[in-house]
């Protein structure tokens, strides 16, 4: 068709749209997409494509959007399933001439789900998606990949998904199990977040993109400053900065902060997501492989002890990190850190005395791997900040099976 392949009208409501091949007539075919959208829906709760093999739409060859979303009275459509940019083979095409899903207007729209029944492959488009409006979810999808989500099939000129006009409120990927969207290869960044606050990225596997994987403009990354700022995209939310970074076996350890430094109770209780990188050339992200999360302090600082079994995680590999604070706003990727073999020292005691105006603290290992020593760090509270009181390191044994005492006087 010259305009769109399919179109519901505004008052056309609870419609299913499942089965077709739109703008295609099977793997290779050309010249066949319609001269604007695939489909353009105006109704409201519109169901596109489905859980069964047999519900899914092909939509591709578009002069422009492959789904468009626009008018008044649109809401809660659902869209899973689907082939969005690619052919029916799922990995070869051309792509819809501009945004593989576009979400121009209403709100309360839900793109794929949990389960890998609902996953759209939205690739090879100019851009994958693009959201201009509040509380939309983005779950379970394969955006810049192939069906198998391993072969390269970016959306070829711009990002994975874009938020945009003040767009707020909206979930990309999620908390629960298969909810993490495969963003990769894609043109620009992975995601990028132009403006509005409380747009969440949560447990996706982002990687490969040509730019950032999370990106809050302005483009590139953006240096913590210890604040949030108004009107910005997600108030410019601090990263995580990671000061330890090892493994003894499948146990990795972390530690850091949120923030341009320790201590800042402004991202308290921020969720940390940890990743493993794929070392970005900016060194910063991305984030290949979901890890765990952590909870900040009250004072902004995390810690913590993480099964990575199965995951694949080495030493000299490199971890990443984003910050979510309560109000769903979501940072950049921190910058890398390498992890590196933990230092392993096993404790027998550690005890501290009051003694003539001062307090002496004494401990004893049983056995020390790779230990250099001591240093003694003092603070007014259990949540910090700590300040370094020992001027020099207080030597360790290196690597011995037995262990020795040592003191310090404060």
């Amino acid at each position: 068709f010259t305009s769109d392949g399919i179109r519901i009208q505004s008052g056309g409501d609870d419609i299913t749209i499942a089965g077709n091949w739109i703008g295609t007539t099977g793997t290779g075919s050309i010249g066949v997409g319609n001269g604007d959208d695939g489909v353009e829906l105006r109704g409201a709760r519109t169901s596109v494509g489905g859980t069964d093999a047999s519900d899914r739409n092909v939509i591709t060859g578009s002069g422009d959007e492959g789904i468009d979303i626009v008018g008044s009275g649109v809401t809660a459509h659902v869209i899973r399933g689907n082939y969005i940019g690619v052919d029916p083979d799922g990995s070869s095409g051309n792509g819809n001439g501009d945004v593989g899903i576009a979400i121009i207007s209403g709100s309360g729209n839900t793109i794929g789900g949990t389960s890998s029944a609902a996953r759209n492959i939205i690739s090879r488009n100019f851009e994958g998606i693009e959201i201009n409006t509040a509380n939309n979810v983005v779950q379970g999808n394969y955006i810049g990949t192939d069906a198998t989500g391993i072969q390269n099939r970016g959306n070829r000129s711009d990002d994975g998904i874009e938020i945009q006009n003040g767009g707020s409120g909206n979930t990309i990927g999620g908390t629960s199990s298969e909810a993490g969207n495969l963003i990769a290869f894609n043109a620009r960044d992975g995601v990028n977040l132009v403006s509005g606050s409380g747009n969440s990225v949560l447990g996706n596997s982002i990687h490969s993109n040509t730019n950032l994987g999370v990106d809050l403009a302005p483009n590139g990354v953006s240096a913590n400053d210890g604040v949030k700022t108004a009107g910005a995209a997600n108030l410019l939310m601090d990263h995580p900065v990671f000061t330890v970074a090892t493994l003894s076996g499948t146990t990795l350890t972390v530690a850091g902060y949120v923030g341009s430094a320790p201590g800042q109770a402004l991202f308290a209780n921020a969720r940390v997501e940890i990743f493993e990188s794929d070392n970005d050339a900016s060194g910063f992200g991305e984030g290949r492989t979901y890890l765990a999360f952590l909870t900040a302090s009250a004072s902004g600082t995390f810690w913590g002890t993480l099964d990575v079994s199965g995951m694949g995680l080495a030493v000299g590999d490199r971890i990443t990190g984003t910050a979510t604070d309560g109000s769903g706003n979501t940072s950049e990727f921190g910058a890398n850190a390498e992890v590196t073999v933990a230092t392993a020292v096993e404790l027998l005691s550690f005890v501290a005395r009051a003694r003539d105006s001062a307090v002496l603290l004494e401990w004893e290992t049983a056995s020390e791997t790779k230990n250099l020593g001591f240093h003694v760090y003092r603070s007014l509270s259990a949540e910090g900040p700590w300040e370094r009181i020992t001027a020099s390191l207080i030597p360790g044994l290196g690597s011995s099976p037995e262990g020795a005492r040592y003191a310090y006087r404060d």
